[in-house]
């Protein structure tokens, strides 16, 4: 996956709920690395802990 397109799915897959972006590691190798990584799971708590309405 290029960086470009890793940037992209890294940042839409932030904004989906947690079992939402659990069940995306099954689409291919690459996106279960990227979900697998401690940089997503940071990115995806801080934006869970932001208000809907910001």
């Amino acid at each position: 996956m290029s960086l470009g397109v890793e940037v992209i799915v890294f940042g839409i897959l932030t904004c989906l709920p947690a079992k939402q972006a659990t069940r995306c590691k099954i689409v291919c190798k690459d996106w279960c690395a990227l979900l697998s990584t401690r940089a997503f799971e940071t990115a995806h708590c801080s934006r869970s802990l932001i208000p809907s309405n910001q």
